[in-house]
């Protein structure tokens, strides 16, 4: 049986997103899922330092072994985590930890349940469009790309 590479993007500036980071690796460790955490993230990697069963994405894991996205903050967030796993095929599951958000599908009230459901794997994806921008200067050379939801 192949381990299941949950990634978990958060916004680690805030205690109670960091707190809820650590419910959910928890979470997916005793279900057998080992949570993978942005190697980029120093704050992330050092507020969730002494939590068992992680591993680093980009030491440990390639993005393109990520079976899912799990992201705690709010639209930042949510497109950080975008922007990180856009090489792989993982979809992204944001969890609203602020005030509005219009990408997050689920609430902090509804974490458990969602946790069980991606433990299930009881979810359907939704396929959205990103756009990909290229600008070429005049002699034809791309000097800036990028990518849009």
């Amino acid at each position: 049986m192949t381990t299941r590479d949950i990634l978990v993007v958060a916004h680690a500036q805030r205690a109670d997103t960091v707190a809820a980071a650590e419910r959910v690796i928890r979470a997916l460790a005793s279900a057998g899922a080992r949570a993978v955490l942005p190697g980029d993230d120093e704050a992330l990697l050092a507020a969730l330092a002494g939590v068992d069963g992680t591993a680093v994405l980009g030491v440990d894991v390639d993005v393109t072994d990520i079976e899912l996205a799990i992201v705690l903050g709010g639209d930042g967030t949510i497109l950080r985590a975008a922007e990180i796993v856009r090489d792989g095929s993982a979809p992204v599951l944001g969890i609203n930890m602020g005030h509005v958000g219009f990408l997050a599908e689920i609430e902090a009230d509804d974490i458990d349940d969602a946790i069980g459901r991606v433990i299930d794997r009881d979810y359907e994806v939704e396929e959205r469009m990103a756009l990909s921008v290229r600008v070429k200067n005049t002699a034809g050379d791309v000097i800036y790309e990028t990518w849009a939801l």
